[in-house]
């Protein structure tokens, strides 16, 4: 059984009996907003010495959290345990950083560049596209804020992207008998049609869990661990603060306080009867059937009878375009039901004209 959560209320990451107790390689977490999921993930890696690969989604993040101490994630960590994390920007290469602990400050107040590293800080997009990295002492990827705030939007590739960030890091160290690194993936509860739900296959699994009630679920076959903070006890003494006070009910405050994921925009979710329906096109995953009598449509995955096929790629996705552009229109104008909401937001992926 994982204890959740610290005698204090923080999230618990003790490899004995928290979060990092299981073993699984690849962990997702969702939790409200400043509940201590960052801090206490850096306070683990400080305590244990490992060597981090901390990322953000996009360079101006990165760029941002390194701009100014004010910024910098470490900075609650270094006031209260007087550390002197800090970010060097590495000369040679764009949109990464050195991370270490100084130990002591110019008179100037200028942190004196350690000859230690304690790890590394990037973004997802920047180092998806960097060839030949090696990072053979990392122990653990962080992602820190892996789900879009509505005013962002994802970057094409993202999810892939982190997937080949790991592989790239971890190379054949299970082949050699090695434990892989740990990749440690935090969020606040935005939005679960996301590009790393996607690529590992589990947005299904989440939207189960959050309708069951589900706090943590364990992927043994996949090596994947979900965990819902909901329960924080930090965030049911944050609803009793003014911002909070004063937005409760609204949208803000579900996703911030009680950790929904409360802007998801999905149609309607059913499993219907194929024979009722007429095939009519695949593009990658999806299969996207014509009802016989009535003026729906319905997605899945499973493909019967015949019908033409188009890949996923661009170009794959122009001409499916042109010789089918009323399938669009009618998913704005709600005909179109999904057997799965995975299936929704690849059918958004492959036939958006966006």
């Amino acid at each position: 059984m994982i204890k959740l959560f610290t005698d204090e209320g923080w999230p618990n990451f003790s490899e004995d009996d928290g979060i990092l107790s299981t073993g699984a390689p690849i962990i997702f977490i969702w939790g409200g907003r400043g509940t201590g999921k960052t801090y206490g993930a850096l306070k683990h890696v400080h305590q244990t010495e490992e060597e981090f690969l901390y990322l953000r989604r996009t360079p101006q993040q990165a760029e941002l959290i390194c701009s100014s101490p004010l910024m910098w994630p470490w900075s609650p960590l270094n006031n209260d345990l007087q550390t002197h994390y800090a970010p060097f920007k590495m000369s040679q290469i764009a949109g990464m950083y050195e991370v270490g602990n100084a130990g002591a400050y110019t008179d100037t107040g200028v942190p004196i560049r350690p000859a230690q590293m304690s790890g590394v800080l990037g973004n997802v997009v920047t180092m998806a596209r960097t060839r030949g990295f090696s990072s053979p002492n990392t122990s653990i990827i962080i992602l820190d804020e892996y789900q879009k705030e509505e005013s962002d939007y994802y970057r094409r590739g993202e999810g892939v992207g982190l997937a080949n960030i790991y592989e790239t890091v971890n190379r054949n160290r299970e082949l050699q008998g090695q434990k892989p690194i740990t990749l440690l993936c935090m969020s606040n509860a935005v939005g679960m049609a996301n590009p790393y739900y996607m690529q590992w296959d589990i947005t299904d699994t989440v939207e189960r869990m959050i309708g069951k009630k589900e706090r943590v679920k364990l992927l043994k076959d996949k090596g994947i661990l979900l965990i819902d903070l909901v329960d924080s006890p930090v965030a049911k003494e944050k609803a009793k603060t003014a911002l909070y006070r004063s937005m409760s009910g609204t949208d803000f405050y579900r996703s911030a306080i009680e950790n929904q994921y409360s802007a998801e925009e999905k149609s309607l979710v059913v499993s219907r009867p194929l024979r009722e329906y007429y095939p009519l096109v695949q593009i990658g995953r999806c299969c996207i059937y014509e009802h016989k009598s009535k003026p729906v449509y319905y997605v899945c995955r499973h493909r019967s009878g015949d019908m033409p096929a188009y890949g996923s790629g661009d170009y794959e996705r122009k001409r499916f375009r042109a010789a089918y552009g009323y399938i669009w229109p009618a998913y704005l104008q709600r005909q179109i039901e999904f057997e799965r909401y995975s299936d929704e937001i690849f059918f958004r992926e492959y036939c958006s004209n966006t």
